[in-house]
């Protein structure tokens, strides 16, 4: 019988990471750890659950996010192999580890204070620096030695330079002088100043070089993203369901050959033979039941068929494990355009992480780590496609066939196809949905770009992916540029998207590329030539004060011609209106604001852009599209019937609100105006009112 899966309680974990550090040092103050010596800091180091080897800090998993840095390589910090390559003497070894061990644990135990906040640095961060305090010492290991025996404080005044080198040393020896300055530390070095550059020998004409910037990861073109999208989208929708069921079969004749009484050689000869079988005659069909005849486009990789060439349908397993790999990058691509989500926050995802919204919208349940105080990060979900929500229950079906069982760990080995990745038994914990193969059940962490970049090459899209690597960042970006180009208030809907806290985090996204700020200018440019050509294509129909002024105008043009407009005619007189798209904006749907340069307006009395939070219906640059008309109509006739009722309520108030809708509106299309106005009720207000005007 098939075991649940035990999620893992982020909240618990966090919780008792808590507890752990406030145990600890509850005894152990943290004023005290820069005077300890080597025996009572590997105590502490235990305590905290850092490992029990001196010159190796082991930080856990659970204390990290998913990613590259929840790799075990990543998250040990192996002070000792590091210094071993040094020619350190012994005695500066063992200041060293002491140094650093001290340092770190010092990172634990006690909040960092900065003018922008005071909290706790993240253990990943505190691996980190361990990492560069490391080679930090090194460096002051080669100096002198001092009577105090202090470490860093043989190090001189650093200077103040921008590479990367100078400002991860200068971030460090600062912070720990922080903690000197509240008599937490004292192994600082005296003082940080900035020596006067050296007169030059070519006088005040030397222009110093601007230094390399680190280049952000930027969006994906969308040549590549076309490309690539109908590929990925082919193998999740058509491929996907027969891939998966596939797999389910095989793994379920491996399982009943583990049965097989004999040696372990008749075992897998029977395995293999049988899953040759199966697959020869298994159907390959989609989900309506059509038969996949082929992959329609080439895919690029070798020991898939003769002469290195893929052959369909599959025959080996090392087919079959080649297109559940492609599958789940397939997923991976997908879920990562789908939700602009960063790498850590995908690889959260567990068993059951899609849920509904109340009003029906499907969710991805994850967490989110960057801007969160907590270890574990903190819960949020994603609105996702139809696309998305495919991929990721396929993504969880096929994390359950590469999952073995704690009872039967055995990987079944072929002797020309070596392991099948759908392991035989059931699996008792899924870590995450995005696995390895092999049947580790461990998280895809530090070898995703692996398979986003494996895929590339697979379909043979690397000439289209143009410059630099696929990386799962570059995804966000290209959402942010997509959503940017496509829709207005982008920066707001994919500030709420990505999870950011300030809109400024958001426009670094959308403006990171120069060429994504030119195409934004395009884009609106492009649209406000396409609004200008509606409404001269609709001018007799539209409404608003500005209508009569370009009915004229579009009636000489006509008469210029001689003729009704082209469409090269359309667009000249729709650029010539705008300027080149430059002016005209839209204020609110269906209404139009067309004033130009060097203008005043109702909402500016000045010669500013407009202020659309401030149109007004009188203004004489508003221009009304004709398909508002019907719903200007319908809101006359609401305000005439409501009028009518509030008069034989004999309720004045919602009376006099109800004749301020009717004024508002009448005056917006001629047409609608030449209906309403012989209407006995707006007759009768019509007539009220211009003797209350008369006699005033």
């Amino acid at each position: 019988m098939r075991k649940p899966s035990r999620h893992v309680h982020f909240d618990t974990r966090q919780k008792a990471f808590e507890e752990i550090r406030a145990r600890v040092f509850k005894d152990t103050g943290a004023a005290s750890i820069h005077e300890m010596n080597s025996v009572e800091l590997l105590q502490v180091q235990m305590l905290l659950g850092l490992g029990s080897d001196w010159g190796v800090l082991a930080f856990p998993k659970t204390w990290v996010a998913p990613g590259s840095t929840s790799q075990k390589s990543w998250r040990t910090v192996d002070i000792r192999s590091v210094l071993q390559s040094s020619s350190m003497s012994v005695d500066d070894e063992e200041l060293t580890i002491r140094t650093v061990v001290a340092a770190t644990l010092l990172a634990l135990a006690t909040p960092v204070f900065n003018p922008r906040y005071t909290q706790y640095l993240k253990p990943s961060t505190i691996c980190f620096n361990a990492r560069k305090l490391v080679d930090i010492a090194i460096e002051a290991s080669r100096l002198p030695a001092r009577s105090d025996g202090k470490l860093l404080a043989r190090l001189p005044p650093l200077a103040q330079g921008n590479s990367e080198k100078q400002k991860r040393t200068r971030i460090e020896l600062e912070r720990l002088t922080r903690f000197a300055e509240r008599g937490l530390w004292s192994d600082v070095p005296s003082v940080y100043l900035t020596p006067p550059d050296p007169p030059s020998p070519l006088g005040d004409k030397v222009v110093t070089a601007p230094l390399p910037k680190k280049r952000p990861y930027l969006p994906v073109n969308d040549v590549f993203l076309a490309e690539a999208g109908f590929r990925v989208a082919w193998f999740v929708e058509k491929l996907g369901p027969t891939l998966l069921r596939c797999g389910r079969g095989i793994k379920e004749i491996r399982k009943a050959n583990l049965l097989v009484e004999g040696v372990r050689e008749t075992q897998r000869w029977r395995r293999t033979e049988l899953s040759k079988i199966f697959l020869k005659d298994f159907a390959w069909v989609d989900s309506q039941g059509n038969p996949i005849l082929e992959v329609p486009f080439p895919m690029l990789f070798s020991g898939m068929g003769k002469g290195g060439k893929f052959a369909w349908p599959p025959r080996t397993m090392s087919q079959v494990r080649m297109l559940l790999r492609i599958l789940q990058s397939a997923h991976l691509f997908i879920s990562l355009l789908s939700t602009g989500g960063r790498i850590s926050e995908l690889l959260s995802l567990q068993p059951g992480c899609i849920t509904e919204s109340p009003d029906g919208i499907p969710l991805m349940n994850g967490r989110t780590y960057k801007l969160s105080v907590f270890v574990e990060g903190k819960q949020r979900d994603w609105p996702l496609p139809t696309i998305a929500v495919q991929a990721l229950k396929q993504q969880e079906e096929l994390s359950a066939l590469v999952i073995p069982g704690k009872d039967n760990e055995e990987h079944i080995e072929n002797e020309d196809e070596g392991e099948f990745t759908a392991q035989d038994a059931d699996f008792t914990e899924i870590e995450s949905i995005w696995t390895r193969e092999g049947g580790s059940g461990e998280r895809i962490d530090g070898e995703y770009n692996k398979y986003l970049r494996n895929i590339v090459k697979i379909f043979g899209l690397t000439e289209e992916l143009g410059e630099g690597n696929l990386h799962a960042h570059r995804f966000r970006k290209t959402t942010a540029r997509l959503i940017a180009l496509a829709i207005i208030g982008a920066p707001k809907i994919l500030m709420d998207l990505f999870g950011h806290k300030q809109i400024g985090m958001t426009l670094h996204y959308i403006l990171a590329d120069p060429v994504i700020r030119a195409e934004m200018l395009e884009v609106a440019r492009a649209q406000t030539i396409m609004l200008a050509k509606t409404a001269i294509d609709q001018i007799e129909e539209c409404g608003g004060p500005a209508a009569k002024k370009l009915q004229a105008a579009v009636k000489v043009e006509r008469f210029r011609m001689g003729s009704d407009f082209g469409d090269e005619t359309m667009q000249e007189l729709a650029e010539t209106f705008t300027i080149n798209g430059r002016y005209w904006q839209i204020v609110r749907p269906g209404v139009l604001c067309t004033k130009g340069p060097q203008v005043a307006g109702a909402c500016t009395p000045t010669a500013a852009m407009p202020e659309p939070s401030r149109c007004r219906a009188h203004c004489d640059h508003r221009l009304e599209l004709a398909a508002l008309k019907d719903d200007v109509d319908k809101s006359i006739s609401l305000a005439v019937k409501e009028l009518r009722q509030a008069a034989v309520e004999d309720d004045e108030m919602k009376a006099e609100m109800w004749r301020g809708q009717i004024l508002t509106n009448i005056g917006r299309f001629e047409e609608l105006r030449s209906k309403w106005e012989t209407h006995p009720v707006v007759v009768r207000f019509l007539k009220r009112r211009d003797e209350v005007v008369t006699n005033e």
